[in-house]
């Protein structure tokens, strides 16, 4: 039977853990889980694993600011607890994650500074890279957005995957969203990156980015000149400055986002660019993309802000419940402030 998304993507299902040691030595390469677990055992004060991957922590938040769209999400994840984790976070805002009995559920781990900064990550990711996308649901399915980000497009065996389901929303005369997560020099040098960008082959529509990332592609150290120049064809490019605030660029305008969050409140940054998106993204789709105005657009970046002021309060990488309500109600006290 035929179904209508809103929104679709297929994510690497992976459980952060995190540990407040910057003096720490993270074991490479990370191919082998069981030699990750032998190090994350020296810690056993190490904060508590959270569902985490970068598309993963976008699309829930998307879902939780608006549950009535549909969004659907692919997944996998292992048979095991990190698995069971993954999928209580997950199941019911965008569906089950596949489980792959083979392999276990994928991981990052981070290491944070006091100051809730990551200061260097690892990746394995096991069976989140099994995930399938039934041809039937690209087949049948009707998709308006679909989002995912550079360190999707940069993995061989999850690259026509990605592509698959971008062919189907531009089928339906959808949307492209595109965060440039994975765009950064630890994980892939330039040449490397400038070809998968180029391998896409298609622009996005929206663009999400921080100033490593975009630094990154193109060199620039000043973020006025970065964000007038990349993906000039986007109709939205955000890109997040950190404790600075943010940068909106819409239909050419460029605006200042103020931060939100109190800088003695933050407790770890992971995922506060994922909140960003998934918010204001939610909230974007709540008018439809002709109708955009600079006045819609700003406010949505407004509750992205204030979303990703949120989730930096607490070691979780994604927005509680009552996130969720929290940003709608100052979503609404912005309509409300525009309508007086």
């Amino acid at each position: 039977m035929a179904e209508q998304f809103r929104a679709v993507s297929m994510a690497f299902a992976l459980v952060d853990e995190k540990i407040q040691d910057t003096s720490a030595v993270l074991p490479r390469p990370t191919e082998d889980i069981s030699q990750i677990d032998q190090f994350l055992e020296l810690f056993p004060e190490r904060v508590k694993p959270s569902a985490g991957g970068s598309v993963a922590n976008v699309m829930t938040t998307f879902a939780g600011m608006v549950p009535d769209v549909g969004v659907k999400l692919y997944t996998c994840v292992g048979n095991d607890v990190r698995g069971e984790i993954f999928a209580a976070a997950t199941n019911q805002l965008v569906g089950e994650p596949q489980i792959d009995t083979s392999l276990p559920t994928g991981t990052c781990v981070f290491l944070l500074s006091q100051q809730g900064e990551p200061v260097d990550e690892i990746t394995y990711y096991g069976a989140a890279e099994n995930v399938q996308i039934p041809n039937e649901d690209i087949a049948q399915n009707s998709y308006q957005i679909f989002v995912s980000n550079v360190n999707t497009f940069r993995h061989e065996r999850a690259y026509n995957k990605a592509h698959d389901l971008l062919k189907a929303v531009r089928r339906d005369s959808g949307l492209f969203v595109l965060r440039l997560s994975g765009a950064h020099s630890v994980l892939i040098d330039k040449d490397h990156l400038q070809s998968v960008l180029s391998a896409i082959r298609d622009d996005p529509e929206i663009v999400f980015a921080n100033r490593d990332e975009v630094k990154h592609i193109t060199g620039s150290q000043h973020s006025q000149d970065e964000i007038t120049n990349i993906f000039p064809n986007a109709r939205v490019f955000l890109l997040t400055l950190g404790a600075e605030g943010s940068l909106l660029r819409y239909e050419g305008k460029i605006n200042k986002i103020p931060p939100v969050s109190p800088k003695d409140k933050i407790v770890d940054t992971t995922g506060a660019g994922d909140a960003y998106m998934g918010a204001m993204l939610g909230m974007l789709s709540l008018i439809p993309y002709t109708h955009w105005t600079q006045e819609h657009v700003y406010r949505c970046a407004r509750a992205g802000a204030f979303a990703a002021g949120l989730v930096i309060q607490s070691f979780q990488s994604r927005m509680a419940q009552s996130d969720f309500e929290k940003t709608k109600l100052f979503f609404a006290g912005l309509q409300k402030t525009k309508q007086e």
